[in-house]
C-alpha cells in the first residue's frame, strides 16, 4: 500500500482509522498487563511501518519522532498526564475520587520529595499499574515548565516535546 499512496494519504488513513481506536478509553485499558497489550502494540507498529520506509523488523522510533506521532506507551502517558493536569488545576468537570496531595501534606518531614505528589504504595503488580500509583509517579517526573503550563493545550504540546 505504501507503494501506491503517498505519505500524506497514508498518515491521514492512520489518523482516521487506527489512531481513534487506540486513543479511545486508553486510560481504562492502556495500563493492562503487557501480554494483553502486545497485539495492540504490534498492530500499531505494523501500521507505522506501512507509513514509513522501514523494513519489516525495523524500529519505528525515528519515524515517530520525525513526524510527531506517538507510540502506544507515549499515547497512554500523554492522556494520563492530561488527566492529572486537569485534576490538579481543577478544570475537569468530573472530580476523580483520588487524593492528589503533596508529600508534605501527608507527613511533616522535610524531604527532597516533599513538594512532589504523594504516590500511593502498590504492593501488587495490579496496584502498581493503577491510576493512583501511575498518575503521581508520572507527574513527579515532569519538569517544572511542563507542570506550570498556562492551559491544557500548551501542557499537552510541552509534554509531547518532553
Amino acid at each position: 500500500m505504501k507503494h501506491i499512496l503517498n505519505s500524506l494519504t497514508l498518515r491521514t488513513l492512520y489518523n482516521s482509522l487506527l489512531y481513534p481506536h487506540l486513543n479511545y478509553g486508553i486510560l481504562l485499558w492502556g495500563h493492562a498487563c503487557k501480554s494483553y497489550l502486545n497485539q495492540v502494540v504490534s498492530l500499531q507498529k505494523k501500521a507505522l511501518r506501512l507509513l514509513s520506509t522501514q523494513e519489516r523488523l525495523g524500529s519505528v522510533n525515528s519515524f515517530c519522532k520525525n513526524y510527531n506521532m506517538l507510540k502506544f506507551d507515549d499515547l497512554f502517558n500523554v492522556n494520563l498526564g492530561k488527566v492529572m493536569y486537569m485534576q490538579i488545576t481543577e478544570i475537569s468537570r468530573v472530580t476523580l475520587p483520588i487524593n492528589l496531595l503533596p508529600s508534605n501534606a501527608v507527613h511533616g518531614y522535610k524531604t527532597r520529595q516533599s513538594a512532589q505528589l504523594h504516590s500511593q504504595f502498590g504492593c501488587t503488580a495490579n496496584a502498581a499499574r493503577s491510576f493512583l500509583f501511575m498518575g503521581p509517579k508520572l507527574w513527579n517526573t515532569l519538569p517544572d515548565h511542563v507542570i506550570n503550563s498556562n492551559n491544557q493545550n500548551l501542557f499537552v504540546q510541552q509534554f509531547k516535546e518532553y
